[in-house]
């Protein structure tokens, strides 16, 4: 039987802080089944599969990992995150996944670390040497049974990803409470701007909103929510999830998002943004450089969604990203394993091409962005928050989760509704 240690996920520690502070400043362990050549150098074709939002920091960082061995072949493929997904979880069931895959950190999502090492079909890493790496407070995240089975290359953020264009046009600036964000979805309304694009025909993209809203609205009073859920002290009704999911419906009767945000896919709202037709949407921050890559003239930035009119109290979700593993059934282990050991050591390429922070403190970006500064002015004063799922007890609740905001936004479900059906999964 699978265990699991619960410890609190709050990322504004010690490690995180470090990196903070060295960005103001500016040996793999083989496996006979591995492809090399006699040297013992990686070789050979190498297949990584990730979600699209994924796609150009890992193609830079695979792109490098070539040039250092020109005998290996990368092979990047991507998907959208659901059908990546769908289509990943099948191919592991057959053997034929991905050598290199991107799981999630955590318990709650159906490719979640803990669900998939549970399975068997994930390399057990615990030997790599970047293991130690992997800040202490987090490291029950990347591990099942005391083992490690991913390496975190990144400190994620949900955020909206905004113009700067578009809120020149229409004289806004961003928004830091929650009035002021109703004030500017009436102003870019006036200018003819989609003031947030919202992909909800990809259900993945419907969760970003809700994560970014309990941040305040739940734990900014609640840092140890995650285990008051646990021990049966907290309930989502009773929580400021009600909160986050009544003005998250808000939002839509204000007028903020797009017609037809059901159905507008998740690529679409990311390039309405890149274009202007859109001021922002509400994303993880892997999704930047698919923005900037359309319109590589244009500024972008990323800012925290305020949910109350408390500007201080506003907090950013952070959390452990760019996490990968290797395929228990891959052919060229050997290889895989060379590539995390790469990425581990150059966790600035996947950082610079997502502006946020490496794990590693030592790795900062020189370059400091727009939206870097976010993440790194919210990580200096202390106010993140994690990503819900990572503790979630059982992929069922994050698959409720997408499914009631779909139903809320049809109109087939109720607030009370969605915060029962979510309680039942927690419960399981």
């Amino acid at each position: 039987m699978t265990t699991r240690t619960h410890r609190s996920t709050t990322v504004a520690g010690t490690a995180l802080l470090a990196t903070l502070a060295l960005a103001a400043c500016g040996g793999s362990g083989g496996d006979s089944t591995g492809a090399g050549d006699d040297s013992g150098a990686p070789s050979g074709e190498l297949r990584i599969a990730v979600p699209t939002s994924q796609g150009p920091a890992t193609t830079a960082a695979a792109e490098a990992f070539e040039q250092e061995y020109p005998d290996v072949s990368v092979d990047v493929s991507t998907a959208n995150t659901d059908q990546y997904q769908q289509a990943t979880r099948t191919q592991l069931a057959s053997g034929t996944a991905a050598d290199v895959v991107y799981v999630w950190a955590g318990s709650g999502g159906v490719m979640s670390v803990a669900t998939l090492a549970s399975e068997g079909v994930l390399a057990d890493l615990s030997e790599e040497e970047w293991t130690a790496g992997i800040p202490e407070e987090q490291r029950f995240l990347t591990q099942v049974d005391g083992k490690t089975y991913i390496l975190p290359a990144i400190y994620g953020a949900v955020g909206a990803i905004y113009n700067q264009a578009a809120f020149d046009t229409a004289g806004v600036t961003p928004p830091q409470t929650w009035t002021e964000l109703l004030a500017a979805c009436d102003t870019f309304n006036d200018a003819g701007i989609v003031p947030m694009a919202l992909g909800l025909q990809t259900p993945a993209n419907g969760q970003f909103i809700d994560y970014s809203l309990v941040a305040t609205t739940v734990y900014a009073e609640q840092p140890d929510f995650g285990e008051q859920m646990d021990s049966g002290a907290a309930t989502f009704a009773d929580s400021g999830w009600r909160d986050a999911m009544e003005k998250y419906l808000e939002l839509n009767e204000h007028g903020c998002f797009q017609e037809n945000p059901t159905g507008t896919p998740a690529d679409e709202a990311l390039r309405m943004v890149s274009t202007g037709e859109a001021a922002m949407s509400v994303q993880v921050n892997s999704s930047l450089p698919q923005v900037q890559e359309s319109a590589p003239d244009t500024e972008f930035g990323l800012l925290a969604l305020p949910a109350t009119d408390d500007a201080p109290a506003t907090r950013l979700p952070v959390a452990l990203t760019g996490t990968f593993g290797v395929t228990a059934r891959s052919e060229n282990q050997a290889t895989a394993k060379a590539f995390l050991d790469f990425l581990a050591e150059n966790q600035s390429i996947y950082a610079e091409q997502v502006s946020t922070l490496p794990i590693d403190p030592d790795q900062a970006p020189a370059e400091v962005t727009p939206a870097l500064e976010t993440v790194s002015t919210f990580v200096a004063d202390g106010r993140t928050a994690p990503y819900p799922d990572q503790t979630w007890p059982n992929p069922e609740v994050q698959q409720t989760h997408l499914q009631v905001v779909q139903d809320l936004f049809t109109g087939s479900a109720s607030v009370d509704d969605a915060l029962g059906r979510l309680q039942e999964a927690f419960e399981g």
